[in-house]
């Protein structure tokens, strides 16, 4: 009977660790799609008037960004700032574009800071589109996997 209990229990907590690893990738891909968002946001604004980057920031929100700091932060320091101490939780290699995009931001010509944000937004929609498709195939894969493990721990429980 214990070890039937224990069995579930390693079996529930499986089942919360794929749950958890599930949002914690759709906060990623939702974050992802925010930050394109924001420069797609920039680029428009530029395109009507040039405006400051701190009117631009203002007028910016995402609900994706809503649960970190980062919308704070891009408002006070501006987006390179944002970008490192705004609490997201994509990676280095995630943010690489866009830390790129930021340290140059509102220092170069006004068309050339159009191009740029052509650019990005090039770049970072095609790996934007990749990760939405690969997303369902990593579910089910991480899915798999947590229900193997658990299915081993069972058996070897029994």
């Amino acid at each position: 009977m214990r070890t039937l209990c224990g069995a579930l229990l390693w079996s529930l907590f499986l089942l919360l660790a794929l749950v958890l690893h599930g949002r914690a990738e759709q906060k990623r891909l939702a974050e992802y799609k925010a930050l394109c968002h924001l420069v797609a946001h920039i680029k428009s604004t530029l395109l009507q008037a040039p405006v400051p980057l701190p009117t631009v920031y203002a007028e910016f929100s995402d609900g994706a960004l809503e649960g970190s700091t980062f919308l704070s932060v891009l408002r006070e320091r501006g987006l390179s700032s944002a970008l490192r101490e705004g609490g997201l939780s994509l990676d280095g290699e995630e943010l690489t574009p866009f830390t790129e995009y930021a340290e140059a931001l509102g220092r170069r010509l006004y068309t050339e800071e159009l191009a740029a944000a052509d650019a990005l937004l090039a770049r970072v929609t095609a790996l934007l589109s990749q990760k939405e498709a690969a997303l369902p195939v990593r579910r089910r894969l991480t899915g798999t996997l947590f229900f193997s493990g658990g299915m081993l721990l069972l058996l070897l429980l029994l």
